[in-house]
């Protein structure tokens, strides 16, 4: 072996070579440029191991860092024998870091031992990155089989990284090779990352086997990522796989983050198939979150929502103070609201010191309130220490609350500590002159 290369060679092991300096490296590197011998036998002498560093390594890193003229000086003049795992690790090198021209020279070699697993592996990580010269190379080698698996993880790869090129080559050339589980995986990953021009080259190609449950589980992905877009491409081409029970989970996740033109997509398009409990479990979801615009838009799309889910709404409405909502839903003359939920939704909004919405309740003619309602209510405020709200239910002149949840209401209050809510129910009592004494 000429001088000037086996110099090189002791140059680059020790590059590599985690026990030698950088001091040392450096004369190492001079002693190579200089072709002198005898600078470098002192070091061998010193670190005998570098001599016999394995060459596959070097490959590995010149790969890894594109240096083809190094590649090639190990490869073709040097003709030094590489195993086959340090060449499957070179390739995977140069192709995880784009170095197109060192994966040529490694491919053409006469006789790699690069498996499959390797190539596969490389295309794989070109893929990743987007580096789409370099994945054309491994789909047109005949040599390299690629198998359906890394097919797959490919373009899982360049569906996560939005590299709509490289998606489109695969679908192009390997879609027969794609399994429904990769093209599905594809389809989520691709949504989950508001990659639209992806989610459309996967949705064109009816090979790639998109199956019921990777439409509908994208479709809610769509949904919780306020993606109107994608919403809108699932609809038009895949509404015939998608399950109702994913379309109506999708429009609860976009009811729930407010999202009007996603809800309005759901409840208006000619195909989607929403069912009246899902309209009235994202009615609610919208109520819990006081968004009125939504619950307009629901109940101005869905007549069909039944009183216990409008009970709902009206009842998350109240427990979280939404004012506005709850008064918007119970002034609508089309809503039946039982007594049964008006009283819950009283004695949540009571519970929780929401006090504007147990006067608007209390002022509503329309609201059937009971006494065991107004009771019932009475006792969860004075057990919270709502003193305001005790004192409009003992002022209003709607129903009588019996004694008996007064009582109740006072012990509360004393055992919680509230000693103001206690003293006005005292006081009440005594001036109805009453006996009860809390």
């Amino acid at each position: 072996m000429p001088l000037k290369h086996t110099l090189l060679l002791l140059a680059l092991a020790a590059l590599l070579s985690v026990t030698l300096s950088e001091t040392v490296f450096t004369r190492l590197v001079h002693a190579a440029q200089k072709h002198k011998i005898t600078d470098v036998e002192p070091i061998l002498a010193a670190h005998p191991h570098v001599a016999t560093f394995d060459p596959g390594q070097i490959l590995c890193w010149a790969a890894q860092n594109g240096h083809l003229s190094i590649s090639t000086l190990l490869l073709d003049e040097l003709n030094v024998p590489i195993s086959g795992y340090y060449a499957g690790e070179a390739l995977q090198e140069a192709s995880d870091n784009g170095h197109a021209d060192v994966v040529v020279l490694l491919l053409k070699q006469e006789h790699s031992q690069i498996t499959s697993d390797h190539a596969g592996g490389a295309l794989e990580l070109a893929s990743k990155n987007g580096y789409l010269s370099i994945v054309k190379l491994f789909l047109d080698d005949l040599n390299l089989p690629i198998s359906s698996y890394y097919a797959g993880e490919a373009l899982q790869q360049a569906s996560r990284n939005g590299h709509a090129d490289v998606v489109a080559l695969l679908l192009e050339q390997v879609r027969a090779k794609i399994r429904w589980h990769h093209a599905g995986s594809a389809l989520k990953i691709a949504v989950q990352n508001y990659h639209g021009a992806i989610v459309r080259l996967l949705l064109g190609q009816q090979s790639t086997e998109i199956t019921p449950d990777h439409a509908g589980s994208a479709l809610k992905l769509a949904s919780k990522n306020s993606s109107a877009e994608i919403v809108a491409l699932l609809l038009e081409q895949q509404l015939a796989l998608i399950p109702t029970s994913y379309t109506g989970q999708a429009l609860q996740i976009a009811a729930h983050n407010g999202n009007v033109d996603i809800v309005t997509l759901l409840l208006t398009h000619k195909q989607a198939k929403v069912t009246s409990g899902h309209a009235g479990l994202a009615l609610r979801s919208a109520a819990l979150n006081g968004q009125d615009v939504m619950v307009a838009l629901i109940l101005q799309h869905r007549a069909d929502i039944s009183a216990d889910y409008l009970g709902w709404a009206l009842q998350s409405a109240s427990t979280n103070g939404h004012f506005s909502t709850a008064a918007f839903l119970l002034m609508q003359p089309s809503i039946d609201v039982t007594p049964e939920n008006i009283g819950m939704s009283l004695q949540n909004a009571a519970a929780n010191g929401h006090f504007l919405i147990v006067t608007f309740f209390l002022a509503q003619r329309r609201t059937q309130i009971t006494s065991d309602h107004a009771g019932m209510a009475l006792q969860v405020a004075a057990a919270t220490g709502h003193e305001r709200i005790v004192r409009i239910l003992l002022a209003q002149k709607r129903v009588n609350i019996e004694d008996y949840y007064i009582l109740s209401a006072c012990n509360q209050a004393s055992w919680n500590g509230h000693t103001p809510v206690t003293t006005l129910l005292e006081d009440h009592q005594l001036s109805q002159s009453s006996c009860i004494i809390c």
